[in-house]
């Protein structure tokens, strides 16, 4: 009973974990990840000191990726949704401004450079993309996320409104330029948060990532990305070089490495159970080998002798069963945190455990039940 039990809490463990991968894996992260590559491209400061100098580089990088045969799309971030899942500022809307510091929103900044949305597969729902003809301006352009918009602006038109901007160090005011869809932008097993996106000319950073939408394998362009690289400085390197869906697979891997190993142990506990219950009910055969040669000298029939032995079995698996559904609830919690999308108490998974385990448990008294019913009752008899 005690194996039944604890192979009952490590099967639905392991369950609620796979179960939970599965949810991971069919995620609708917001945008493509197909064909789509990543690579990591960082500057020296003190060659490019001026911060005009630092836009002009990767603007050229960019340009010539998109210029390349096979290449759909291809702009700069400094940080790769999934990826990379700070810095998040406080926001809030400047014409109404909120009574207490706490109410001001977190939101997810980001530097980018023109195209990005469209090298993430996403359209602008409202105003427009950065451009790096946008001059110098007092408030600075941004763009927001659906979500962001909605929380600085409900209900209102957010295009042109001025957005604050608190970055840990002073505040800053930017004038909203345009509005995209939300996407994960953290990890998988988030919901979409308020993001908002500033020109590189606004922070032009020395670390940024590449990110280009192929029309086929992505892999194909890594040569010729990194010559590119090299053609406008041969100092700067093109590292960390991935595809978006290896950064997802890989953002989730812990879930499925968790997932395995727990129903590795799962199966384990399962065959020790399955075999004690074997044990147990030879041993229970053995024992009244004689009592089953007079129930069948007496008129007992094979069905009767052998339900007698699968009852025995299934009263062990019964009670096993009982315990360990207990204990899974216990321990499912403990879970929770693991878990996405699916509850605690997973109906289906619970279900699907006990009726395993009540087949299994019926197999395994099969062989000890088929020998019952061979009992020669004469023999049987006869033996003190």
């Amino acid at each position: 009973m005690a194996q039944v039990a604890l192979s009952v809490v490590l099967l639905t463990g392991s369950g609620l974990l796979i179960r939970s991968f599965v949810e991971l894996r069919s995620v609708d992260l917001g945008f493509e990840t197909e064909n789509l590559i990543t690579a990591s491209v960082s500057i020296n400061v003190a060659k490019y000191e001026d911060p005009k100098s630092r836009t002009r580089f990767f603007q050229g990088v960019m340009e010539d990726v998109q210029a390349m045969p096979g290449v759909e799309a291809a702009s700069f971030t400094n940080k790769i949704p999934i990826r990379h899942r700070w810095t998040d500022w406080l926001t809030w809307d400047v014409d109404n401004p909120p009574s207490a510091e706490e109410d001001r929103i977190f939101t997810y900044s980001r530097t980018v450079m023109p195209g990005y949305f469209e090298a993430l597969g996403l359209s602008v729902l409202k105003g427009r993309d950065h451009s790096l003809d946008d001059g110098p301006r007092e408030e600075p352009f941004l763009v927001l996320s659906q979500s962001a918009a909605d929380a600085l602006f409900p209900g209102q038109d957010p295009l042109g409104r001025t957005v604050g901007v608190f970055n840990g160090l002073r505040d800053g005011h930017y004038e909203v330029l345009g509005v995209v869809p939300d996407f994960r932008v953290t990890s998988v097993d988030r919901d979409p948060l308020p993001q908002m996106y500033f020109s590189h000319t606004t922070f032009p950073n020395t670390g940024m990532n590449l990110v280009a939408r192929a029309h086929g394998d992505p892999a194909a362009l890594v040569s010729a990305i990194r010559q590119a690289v090299l053609d406008r400085d041969p100092d700067v390197p093109l590292e960390n070089v991935s595809t978006m869906e290896a950064i997802v697979a890989n953002s989730i891997s812990g879930s499925w490495t968790l997932s395995l190993a727990t129903a590795l142990f799962a199966v384990t506990a399962l065959i020790l159970s399955l075999t004690g219950l074997y044990a147990v009910l030879a041993f229970y055969v053995g024992r009244r080998t004689r009592e089953i040669g007079l129930r069948v000298a007496l008129g007992a029939t094979g069905g009767r002798v052998s339900g007698m032995v699968l009852k025995r079995g299934l009263m062990l698996v019964g009670a096993g069963l009982v315990l360990g559904v207990l204990g899974a609830g216990v321990a499912a919690r403990v879970l929770q945190s693991q878990l996405y999308q699916v509850g605690t108490l997973d109906p289906l998974t619970f279900a699907s455990v006990a009726v395993g385990f009540v087949v299994a448990g019926v197999s395994a008294s099969l062989l000890p039940a088929r020998r019952a019913i061979r009992v020669d009752p004469v023999r049987a008899i006869q033996v003190e």
